[in-house]
C-alpha cells in the first residue's frame, strides 16, 4: 500500500550519465514500483546516446528548451514546451538539444526505471566512461577519494588513516533485495565492527536522497556514499560489464574492500554474495 508522502526536489542530487544528459531522480522508490519520474537536462548542442528500455514504457514531457527527438522509425521531430513523447518498451530513442538554452524534460517510466532495463545501442561507450575499470589487488594502497554521504557530509578515505579500519562495500542499487540483505547484516554487526575500530561504508551511484530513504526504511546503521559521477566506482574497479537475461550492460559489481589503519588493502573481493557476507568480513577484521 502506498502512503502519502512529499518528496522534495534537491538540485544537488543531479548527476551526469553516460547517456549524455544530467539526471535528477525525482521519484524512483520501491514503495511506488509502478512509476518513476526523473528530471533530465541536456546541454545545448548535445545529443544523447541511442538506447532502449526493456519492459519499460517511457514518456518525455518537455518542460523548457527546444529539442529534436528520434524514436523508433519515426522521422526526427522537433519538440518544445508541453509536448509529450511516448516511447514503447524496446523502442530505440535519443534526443538532441537544438536550442540555445538547456533542454529540460521529465522522463516518466512505467514500471519504475532500474539500471537493468537500460540497453545502450551506440558503439562508443567510452566517450563518457571507460568500458571497465581496473580491478584492485591485496596489499595495494587504497585509492583516495572524496564523496558525500547520505547527509551531504564530505567523506575521504584519508579521514580514517591511523585511527580506523574501513570496510568499503559497493552495491548496485538502494532498496533492492540483495542490497537490502547486505546492508541489514552489516547493521546487525555494527557494534562488533565498532569495537574493532572499524567503520562500515557502502557505496552506490544512488543519490543522497535515495540513501536517506533506504536508511530510514530499514533503520540501517551504515554510512552510504552517493557516487553519482561513478568516480569512486572507477577507482576501485567495480564498474564492469554485467549480463542478465542475455543482455550485457555496464553496472556496479558487488564488491568489498578491507582497508587497514595504514590505508592498505588487506582484501579486495569482487563478485561477492550478499547473504552472509558481513559475517565473513567481520572474521577478516578480527584477524587484522
Amino acid at each position: 500500500m502506498i502512503s502519502a508522502i512529499i518528496r522534495r526536489h534537491n538540485s544537488e542530487d543531479e548527476y551526469f550519465t553516460a547517456e549524455g544528459c544530467h539526471i535528477t531522480e525525482l521519484s524512483n522508490f520501491a514503495d511506488d514500483p509502478g512509476l518513476s519520474i526523473a528530471r533530465a537536462r541536456v546541454e545545448p548542442g548535445r545529443t544523447t546516446r541511442w538506447h532502449r528500455l526493456h519492459d519499460t514504457v517511457e514518456r518525455y514531457v518537455i518542460v523548457s528548451g527546444k529539442g529534436r527527438v528520434e524514436v523508433g522509425d519515426l522521422p526526427p521531430t522537433t519538440v518544445g514546451v508541453g509536448d509529450v513523447v511516448l516511447i514503447p518498451a524496446m523502442c530505440r530513442q535519443r534526443i538532441s538539444n537544438i536550442g540555445d538554452t538547456d533542454l529540460i524534460f521529465l522522463a516518466i517510466c512505467t514500471p519504475r526505471f532500474s539500471d537493468w532495463v537500460y540497453q545502450d545501442l551506440d558503439h562508443n561507450f567510452n566517450e563518457y566512461f571507460p568500458t571497465e575499470s581496473k580491478m584492485l589487488e591485496k596489499n595495494q594502497s587504497a585509492p583516495e577519494f572524496t564523496a558525500v554521504d547520505q547527509d551531504g557530509n564530505e567523506i575521504k578515505m584519508s579521514d580514517f588513516a591511523g585511527t580506523h579500519n574501513v570496510v568499503l562495500y559497493f552495491y548496485p542499487k538502494d532498496d533492492t533485495p540483495g542490497c537490502t540483505v547486505e546492508a541489514q547484516q552489516f547493521t546487525a554487526l555494527a557494534n562488533e565492527f565498532a569495537e574493532l575500530d572499524t567503520v562500515i561504508i557502502g557505496v552506490s551511484k544512488d543519490s543522497c536522497e535515495s540513501h536517506r530513504a533506504f536508511i530510514e526504511k530499514y533503520a540501517l546503521n551504515v554510512k552510504l556514499l552517493a557516487d553519482t559521477t561513478g568516480e569512486v566506482c572507477e577507482r576501485y574497479g567495480v564498474w564492469q560489464e554485467k549480463e542478465k537475461n542475455g543482455q550485457k550492460k555496464m553496472g556496479i559489481v558487488r564488491s568489498t574492500f578491507v582497508v587497514d589503519k595504514h590505508g592498505v588493502l588487506t582484501d579486495a573481493i569482487y563478485n561477492v554474495s550478499a547473504d552472509g557476507h558481513a559475517e565473513a568480513i567481520l572474521a577478516k577484521i578480527r584477524q587484522l
